[in-house]
């Protein structure tokens, strides 16, 4: 039992890893749609429930956005949303009271998002080459996450912040150009999404 539970994890790590590879290695042409902002926050939500309940982790969602529509690849983002929540959850291991924050916003007239954790920080030996290919400050990280997570910004031409604090956490914005934001149709792209699961994308980062 022990050597099959050894063979099952180092598969899904191995699986991971090739995922997470290939789609760094052969980024897919964007695929757009309208989404609503505080559609894809819900959805990431939903992927990771049952993680979030094992490590119990609190997560909060704030819809700031009004309703706003987002020009994306929503498949792209929800694996953006999904490599970042990851990197915190990770980050708020052995925390008190673990708290995860996503976030979706109109500021100055541009779409927002953000994940926001209350972990130990991010030194600034480690906030320079966070986003470095194969870099990784983590026991068994890829170094991909993050990598991926850049790509896919530049993509939708998103400019990503990064605010830490050692011992107060760290907030993650992905800030996208104002003509991201699309004209008002009722939501009803964000529902279809959020119905709907879409291929090649993982609940896992590294």
């Amino acid at each position: 039992a022990r050597l099959l539970s050894i063979t099952r994890s180092e598969i899904g790590r191995l699986e991971t890893l090739a995922t997470e590879f290939l789609t760094y290695a052969r980024p897919r042409e964007l695929e757009l749609e309208d989404v609503a902002m505080g559609a894809l926050l819900s959805r990431v939500r939903h992927v990771l429930d049952g993680e979030l309940r094992q490590r119990r982790v609190d997560l909060e969602l704030e819809d700031a956005s009004g309703g706003a529509l987002l020009r994306v690849d929503p498949a792209q983002i929800l694996q953006l949303l999904l490599n970042l929540a990851q990197n915190s959850l990770a980050a708020l291991e052995g925390v008190d009271a673990p708290l995860m924050t996503l976030i979706a916003a109109v500021d100055g007239g541009q779409p927002m998002l953000a994940v926001i954790d209350n972990g130990p920080g991010i030194a600034p030996e480690v906030r320079e080459r966070m986003f470095e290919l194969f870099y990784s400050n983590r026991k068994g990280g890829t170094g991909l996450g993050l990598a991926i997570v850049q790509r896919i910004a530049q993509a939708h031409d998103a400019a990503i912040e990064v605010e830490t604090e050692l011992g107060s956490g760290t907030e993650i914005r992905v800030r996208f150009p104002r003509a991201r934001l699309a004209a008002p149709t009722g939501g009803r792209a964000g529902s279809r999404f959020l119905l709907g699961e879409r291929s090649g994308v993982s609940g896992r980062s590294t």
